[in-house]
């Protein structure tokens, strides 16, 4: 089901949409600079974590990705709060637990994506939070 675009008119692609082909973005940029990408939509009780990677120096990456089509209300990354970050940590720490890696250097980044059309700006930002 399409949505509102800003403006009021129809959206062809949904929030959803958006959001899933972010995803495949974020991911492919990952891999194009050496990560391995070992888990997507990793889903726990306490929520989801987008994408778990494994840089090249062998640290998991916990890696929250944000698409939007504009910044009228602020950066993509900034819908990344207090809150939600500690819905992601609470995600990492089961991810750890449940395949025994508690003793693994881990980083959380924000990957955000603004949208112009078909093309799309790509920001990685390492060490986002803790």
């Amino acid at each position: 089901m399409a949505g509102r675009a800003a403006g009021g008119e129809k959206d062809p692609m949904g929030a959803k949409e958006l959001g899933r082909r972010g995803e495949e973005a974020a991911a492919a940029y990952l891999m194009r600079r050496g990560y391995r990408v070992l888990e997507r939509n990793y889903r726990v009780a306490p929520g989801e974590i987008d994408i778990i990677a494994e840089a090249a120096d062998h640290t998991l990456v916990f890696a929250e990705v944000k698409t939007r089509r504009t910044t009228r209300f602020g950066r993509p990354s900034e819908a990344v709060d207090y809150r939600k970050q500690q819905k992601i940590i609470t995600c990492a720490r089961w991810y750890l637990q449940e395949n025994r890696l508690q003793e693994r250097y881990c980083r959380f980044d924000v990957i955000e994506l603004n949208v112009h059309g078909e093309k799309a700006t790509i920001r990685h930002i390492k060490g986002a939070f803790e």
